[in-house]
């Protein structure tokens, strides 16, 4: 009769929350674990879909954070007219050549992963890749076409002195990407 008394009282309402408050803290200790492997779980999936390799996109533009990553974009917006070469994006098969060759040069220069997030080309001899890192921010480095194989000439970095692209034998049009010529404004 005892017996049928207690499974009374813990089936009852009464008895789940004595037994709930018997026990609160084997509660906390096993509702603390699901919470951290959740969040461990979580953590791993954003990690794995943020860096899903070095993929080569179309250039984008990218909000200003800083001057050196707002000039790294001007290439997108620079006239024929301010320079003697047209600023080119490669298409999908050259843009994979200039990858492919300069990659391992890039990796002995970088020890963080990153994604390349656009090539351009200054004429069939010069170009700029940026390179985008979630935890390092945005580079970029320049590169050259030498005997038929691209090169990294400068970088990674986020800004390049003018006398240096100058001493490198940069056109003016990359040298503009970086150091945007000053127009005068009209005058009302």
């Amino acid at each position: 009769m005892e017996e049928s008394m207690e499974q009374q009282e813990e089936s009852s309402p009464k008895g789940y929350w004595v037994y709930v408050k018997n026990n609160k803290y084997s509660f906390f200790f096993i509702g603390s674990i699901i919470i951290l492997l959740f969040i461990a779980t979580s953590m791993i999936i954003y990690t794995m879909r943020g860096f899903n390799g070095n993929t080569i996109t179309q250039p984008t533009t990218i909000s200003n954070q800083s001057q050196s990553i707002s000039q790294a974009q001007v290439s997108i917006t620079a006239s024929p007219s301010q320079s003697a070469e047209a600023v080119i994006t490669p298409d999908q098969a050259q843009s994979i050549i200039i990858k492919d060759q300069t990659q391992p040069q890039i990796a002995s220069l970088i020890s963080v992963p990153y994604t390349i997030a656009s090539i351009n080309q200054y004429g069939k001899n010069w170009g700029t890749m940026t390179l985008v890192n979630p935890s390092a921010n945005i580079g970029a480095v320049i590169i050259k076409k030498e005997n038929g194989k691209w090169k990294v000439i400068e970088g990674p970095g986020t800004f390049f002195p003018k006398q240096i692209l100058e001493s490198i034998g940069a056109p003016q049009s990359l040298i503009n990407v970086f150091f945007p010529p000053i127009s005068p404004s009209p005058e009302p």
